[in-house]
């Protein structure tokens, strides 16, 4: 019980290590998360998973997680000019988190009521660690496409837009926004200080390495 501190979004495919390494990575323990697929399945019925927008507009930050996809990462920028690349790889529309739709649609509540976002993309080491992955950022923001977005359950497009969760969104600026977020991450995520800071630990800022100092501006600013 108590203060939500960070409402976490991820795709329901990524494994449950990966979740929970991320989110040790920019908070302390004792510090209380909302993950999203409880905050859905907390009320009976089909319609219940819209109760999540309270949720995050009450959260101090959101945690946006994904798997890196080797699929991705190993797109090769010059088929993407000629134009014998034009879409994300089948693999990225399951499992990378941007490419779900109630996924954006969470997003889009953080960033209506300016809640602040990190977007952690990676995986737990063998100690449960968890290790930030940049090697398919620049492929994913380049072929993101909020348009191509996928439900598990094809009704659930409809839902979603019924209940303007993002009927009022233009799409290109919400490409903007999600680009912006994807880019970010490359800057932020290894500074596991600042992020812990943004999560509610007020000290983590005093903690960075006199060395640091500079790349974490760079990163605050992104």
């Amino acid at each position: 019980t108590g203060e939500t501190a960070c409402y976490a979004i991820h795709c329901w495919e990524g494994k449950w290590l990966d979740l929970i390494a991320a989110l040790s990575h920019v908070m302390s323990d004792e510090l209380n998360v909302w993950i999203d697929i409880f905050a859905v399945c907390q009320w009976p019925g089909n319609d219940a998973d819209l109760y999540f927008a309270q949720v995050v507009r009450e959260a101090k930050f959101v945690a946006l997680i994904s798997p890196h996809l080797d699929s991705v990462a190993n797109i090769v920028m010059a088929d993407v000019h000629s134009g014998n690349i034009t879409a994300l790889p089948a693999e990225a529309y399951q499992r990378c988190s941007f490419m779900r739709l109630w996924c954006l649609a969470e997003l889009h509540v953080a960033l209506e009521h300016s809640v602040p976002v990190c977007f952690l993309v990676g995986e737990a080491d063998e100690l449960g660690r968890f290790t930030p992955k940049s090697e398919m950022l620049l492929n994913l923001g380049t072929l993101l496409d909020v348009a191509d977005a996928r439900t598990t359950v094809a009704s659930d497009r409809n839902k979603a837009l019924r209940n303007n969760l993002l009927e009022a969104v233009e799409e290109e600026d919400f490409n903007c926004h999600c680009r912006g977020a994807v880019y970010g991450a490359d800057l932020c995520m290894h500074e596991s200080l600042l992020l812990r800071y943004v999560g509610g630990h007020e000290d983590a800022l005093s903690l960075i390495p006199a060395d640091r100092r500079d790349q974490a501006l760079c990163a605050a600013a992104a």
